[in-house]
């Protein structure tokens, strides 16, 4: 770990020109303000520190606020931990909001409530949405739960033009998957499937495959199915196959 005044580096350097900020009391008003909104913007882990990997980085932060300002300023940080006793502040830059951490005495983890990815790694872009098309397969709650982890929601599609759109770059990909989950459950235990977002609300575009849901109340889970060219099916939730996160 580096001493911040020995390093060109401008995050490491942060700490200091913050607390040699020429007004001084509108510094300490806005780190107060900060330090309040800190437990706001981040969920705080008391003794949990992020696992060392190739992917985080550990600099001198002189407080657990600085330490969330200083993830806030990376653009691929999602989580990120605080060791009080040598002012470590170690950033996780995976883009991944479930990077792994460990039991740490003395340490804090930060976890942000939400992430926005500002770059998206093999994404393809239609209208205001990113879309990563993830080919390791998985259970649909493994889908959703890792889609939340990368800082979006498994795919949910409304309009005609959009399934256009992710169906040409399947046919496109052509790579064998049996099918993708997307963001669609039974969440109401009728006849029908809903998007996470909406468990309320029918589906604004509908492109089930004929005869389609056939068992909803048991296929809970739905799948863009590729023997059906890619329309959608009701799908047994442990089943494991590609899956769609958008952004």
């Amino acid at each position: 770990m580096q001493n911040p005044t020995l390093s060109g580096d401008s995050l490491e350097v942060l700490p200091k020109q913050i607390h040699g900020c020429l007004d001084q009391n509108y510094c300490e008003l806005m780190f107060s303000n900060f330090s309040e909104l800190t437990e706001v913007i981040f969920n705080v882990h008391s003794e949990e520190s992020v696992l060392s990997s190739q992917y985080t980085d550990d600099v001198y932060a002189e407080s657990l606020p600085l330490c969330a300002l200083m993830c806030l300023l990376q653009k691929k940080c999602c989580v990120a931990s605080f060791y009080d006793k040598t002012y470590m502040c170690r950033l996780d830059k995976s883009e991944n909001c479930c990077a792994a951490t460990i039991i740490a005495v003395g340490s804090r983890a930060l976890k942000r409530n939400k992430y926005y990815p500002t770059a998206c790694t093999e994404c393809v872009i239609f209208g205001m949405s990113s879309y990563k098309i993830i080919e390791v397969t998985a259970t649909w709650s493994e889908a959703m739960n890792n889609c939340t982890c990368l800082g979006g929601i498994l795919a949910e599609i409304e309009t005609e033009a959009e399934s256009n759109f992710i169906t040409n770059e399947l046919f496109t990909r052509n790579t064998g998957a049996t099918g993708y989950w997307l963001g669609g459950y039974n969440f109401n235990s009728d006849s029908d499937l809903e998007w996470i977002s909406q468990p309320n609300e029918r589906m604004p575009y509908p492109n089930f495959a004929p005869g389609e849901p056939n068992q909803p109340t048991s296929e809970k889970c739905l799948m863009a199915i590729t023997n059906y060219n890619f329309e959608w099916v009701d799908a047994l939730c442990q089943m494991t196959v590609a899956y769609i996160c958008e952004f």
